[in-house]
């Protein structure tokens, strides 16, 4: 009777197991997260990766469309909406930079200080040209390198003033 009693407790053992081992398998297929668009195993669609800190804040967003920056605590609006990029954020979600290619068929490299605040640019624009943009911390002074779109206009130099009117210029032609 004691031989029966734990045989049939080691089956007992068994069919449990395999009724467990069932179980997960059933789940895993039926419960697996399904991807956005189907894709090779060699291949990850996302449409935004975010990199947090050790305290859970993001420092790195990577996404199409980013989203807007944070300028001095406030969400602010730009100035067209960014097909993709990649921003980088202080540890108070402030934007310190990014890499951007606008809708427009802009792209740039920009430069924000610790409040949030655009200090340099590397850029093509369109329907500007492509350059480099340096700006004071207040944005009393910029300094703008322009190489035009339009091939009848020379490049310049321009210092501009917190108006953003041309207060000197510097050109070959000139």
């Amino acid at each position: 009777m004691e031989i029966r009693m734990k045989r049939a407790e080691c089956w007992l053992k068994v069919v449990i197991c395999l009724l467990s081992l069932s179980m997960c398998l059933l789940a895993s297929l039926l419960f697996r997260p399904k991807s956005i668009h189907a894709a090779s195993p060699e291949t990850l669609r996302v449409r935004e990766i975010v990199v947090v800190d050790d305290a859970g804040k993001e420092r790195i967003v990577i996404g199409a469309p980013i989203p807007n920056p944070i300028v001095d605590g406030k969400a602010v609006k730009r100035r067209v909406v960014v097909g993709a990029g990649i921003q980088f954020k202080g540890p108070d979600g402030t934007e310190r930079g990014g890499i951007a290619s606008e809708d427009d068929g802009s792209f740039m490299f920009g430069i924000d200080d610790t409040s949030g605040h655009e200090r340099a640019h590397l850029y093509y624009i369109p329907s500007r040209g492509s350059g480099v943009f340096l700006q004071s911390g207040n944005g009393s002074k910029s300094l703008s390198l322009l190489n035009p779109s339009d091939s009848n206009l020379s490049p310049k130099i321009e210092i501009l003033n917190q108006a953003g009117k041309t207060v000197a210029e510097f050109s070959p032609g000139k």
